[in-house]
């Protein structure tokens, strides 16, 4: 199963709110890349309207907050299209066993078709799901890279916390109930939320061990916010792909700041030692600062991670 037709697909993974999308927006701008955008989202089965991207190439459209501008999107009414499932494994994880061959060759009939229609060599994505769909899109596309977006797992969840979607999201590692539910059930917000990103991320590092060399690579957001150029040359250099002028001037169209600080204010002492707890030996060893193992103490064992008890 080889999807000749599709060099070298291009995913971007990590867990939400880790950076993933600021990353693929600015990556999309590359004029080798296609993508798929807000219009073919909306009309998956027209790859023609891909042609309206090339409009985002005039910085008066790219800046523009229109709704009516083309944009990158993650694309799950497009992913919908091909892998139809239950809405009870709409979500869920995917290995290399779970590839059928009808949504392959859709699969690969509609990257195609963007990348045709983008006037593309190459073709990325960002879509949260594919963060525990590695072997998945590995079996079907043997040569597809993946970029692992990492930021500090702190920050990462008081932004999940703060976005309005949160609430109501499936949780597919908690039989896909939402935080709501379990809120209203007696868990905590703060813990549900360093869960969900120990759970991701563990999955991810897993199925990364399964890939060839030079398949994956690991990028940190706090490194992206600081020095943008340097990390964007290292993973175009990852990919395969020229430097473009059209990443620079995507940085210089949005000013990047980090927005890790505010986690410092939002949560209390309490809140970041159960998180810590939840987070467990991982945090350590990605390397963040500031989390000691003996922050889990007899208090805290009410807040052990909620996968332990569900």
């Amino acid at each position: 199963m080889k999807g000749k037709s599709v060099d070298r697909p291009i995913f971007l993974v990590g867990c939400g709110r880790s950076g993933t999308t600021v990353l693929y927006e600015v990556l999309c701008a590359h004029p080798d890349l296609a993508w798929f955008s807000n219009y073919t989202e909306r009309w998956p089965r027209v790859p023609q309207l891909a042609l309206l991207s090339h409009l985002r190439r005039l910085k008066r459209v790219r800046c523009s907050n229109s709704r009516f501008t083309p944009k990158p999107v993650e694309g799950y009414p497009i992913w919908n299209v091909c892998c139809e499932r239950s809405p009870n494994a709409e979500n869920a994880p995917l290995a290399d066993t779970d590839v059928v061959e009808a949504e392959f060759q859709c699969f690969k009939r509609l990257i195609a078709g963007h990348l045709r229609y983008q006037r593309a060599s190459r073709f990325v994505n960002k879509n949260t799901r594919n963060s525990r769909r590695i072997r998945y899109l590995r079996q079907m596309f043997p040569d597809a890279l993946f970029i692992h977006v990492l930021r500090d797992p702190r920050a990462t969840a008081g932004s999940l916390i703060r976005v309005s979607w949160w609430m109501d999201l499936p949780l597919w590692w908690a039989d896909n109930q939402t935080p709501r539910q379990l809120v209203a059930s007696g868990h905590s917000h703060a813990v549900l939320a360093a869960n969900h990103w120990r759970v991701v991320v563990e999955r991810l590092l897993a199925d990364s061990q399964t890939l060839p060399p030079g398949r994956y690579l690991e990028v940190r957001y706090e490194e992206f916010m600081e020095s943008p150029t340097d990390v964007l040359g290292e993973i175009v250099a990852f990919c395969g792909l020229p430097w473009s002028q059209e990443l620079a001037e995507a940085v210089q169209d949005r000013p990047l700041i980090s927005t890790n600080a505010k986690f410092h204010d939002q949560f209390s002492s309490t809140e970041l030692a159960a998180m810590s707890s939840a987070f467990g030996p991982l945090l350590a060893k990605l390397g963040y600062p500031g989390v000691e193992s003996n922050l889990a103490d007899s208090q805290m064992a009410s807040e052990r991670p909620l996968t332990e008890r569900i």
